[in-house]
């Protein structure tokens, strides 16, 4: 349904690129930053793939972006990887917020990151 979807828009001139995954944060991510090769589809509950995908798919601002590529943080994985009390105080709310809405988490309210 997806090509199909693609196929007709793509008739009546306009270049699309869907991505069906568990959060809209994560079809999102994966239809704009998936390699060319890879299906659109990310079966239920398989995230591994999204761990290889560049940190601007978590639509962060490009100066938390820039700020993760000096620190060599430059794909989710490596974001993902860290301890998330020091990844907030450092970098911010924002950043673990998009981190749950990519992978569908509830963060723990008990604990605070900052």
């Amino acid at each position: 349904m997806l090509r199909d979807l693609e196929r007709r828009l793509a008739r009546l001139g306009f270049a699309a690129h869907g991505g069906i995954a568990d959060t809209p944060a994560s079809a999102w991510a994966w239809a704009r930053y998936r390699p060319f090769q890879a299906n659109a589809v990310l079966p239920q509950g398989e995230t591994k793939p999204l761990l290889a995908l560049p940190v601007a798919a978590l639509r962060l601002p490009d100066e938390m972006v820039q700020a993760l590529a000096r620190l060599g943080l430059r794909d989710i994985g490596a974001v993902a990887a860290l301890p998330r009390a020091p990844l907030g105080r450092r970098l911010g709310v924002e950043l673990l917020q998009r981190l749950d809405r990519l992978f569908g988490a509830k963060p723990n309210r008990s604990r605070r990151a900052s």
